[in-house]
């Protein structure tokens, strides 16, 4: 698939530029067979060939980013995300937030649900549920409770 994604994208005067839906099912297969690796390759393929990076794009790589435990860079792509214009949604900060607390990053889960409180984007319960797991993980038994509320 590498080969003939690579193939495909080489400059020359009869390739036309895939659609980013393809991009992104191609992001999104490759996250789903855990290939992290082959799905930031083609993600840095895309960003190096000035392709109009979307909200799903980046929501797709921060989802593969997390599952396989590289936060660090699923941050730093965060950031990157909005110094580009792009308003991060719930989808956005519940990918975050989930996976900041899967590696017992509680303050950063702090950090990020008030930023989306700050910028007005609404929570639901796969946000609470998450904030609530990584605090009571965390030993904070009565803030967890005071988010239940």
């Amino acid at each position: 698939m590498i080969v003939l994604w690579s193939c495909s994208i080489s400059p020359s005067k009869y390739w036309n530029q895939p659609s980013m839906t393809v991009i992104n099912r191609l992001l999104f297969a490759f996250g789903q067979c855990k290939e992290t690796d082959n799905a930031i390759w083609i993600f840095a393929q895309v960003k190096d060939r000035n392709f109009a990076l979307d909200l799903y794009t980046y929501n797709t790589v921060f989802e593969i980013l997390g599952r396989a435990g590289r936060t660090g860079e699923m941050l730093g792509l965060f950031g990157e995300m909005k110094e580009a214009g792009i308003d991060p949604d719930l989808v956005s900060y519940n990918t975050v937030i989930n996976h900041v607390r899967k590696f017992g990053e509680v303050d950063m889960c702090l950090f990020y649900f008030k930023e989306m409180c700050e910028k007005g984007v609404q929570r639901d319960l796969l946000t609470y549920t998450a904030v609530i797991d990584g605090l009571g993980r965390s030993g904070n038994i009565e803030e967890s409770l005071r988010f239940f509320d």
